[in-house]
């Protein structure tokens, strides 16, 4: 290839090289496979969680985004009946980007 330029081959290195590429595949280190899950997660807004409730500061209680009390917040208490109504029909209007 180049003429003019002299380079010596180590063999021992190059024996090593032309062993490697004789390995068959199976001794080559295999990909680890995950199995699949068969139980699939229903998003909270179709299956709720059961959730242990904690108490809450005085000045904090618990609104619900879904029926029976279910996907809970925390809001102010300060808030009157109108704006938590407002704010609660805010949050389930856009409830797709909560998730």
């Amino acid at each position: 290839m180049f003429p003019h330029v002299s380079y010596h081959v180590d063999n021992e290195l190059v024996d090593n090289i032309e062993s490697l590429l004789e390995l068959d595949v199976i001794d080559r280190p295999k990909k680890l496979e995950l199995p699949e899950s068969h139980a699939k997660l229903l998003p909270s807004c179709i299956s709720p969680p059961k959730l242990e409730l904690k108490p809450l500061f005085k000045n904090f209680k618990y609104a619900y985004l879904g029926d029976y009390k279910t996907l809970p917040l925390i809001i102010s208490k300060a808030l009157t009946l109108k704006q938590e109504d407002k704010l609660i029909g805010v949050l389930k209007k856009h409830s797709e980007v909560l998730r």
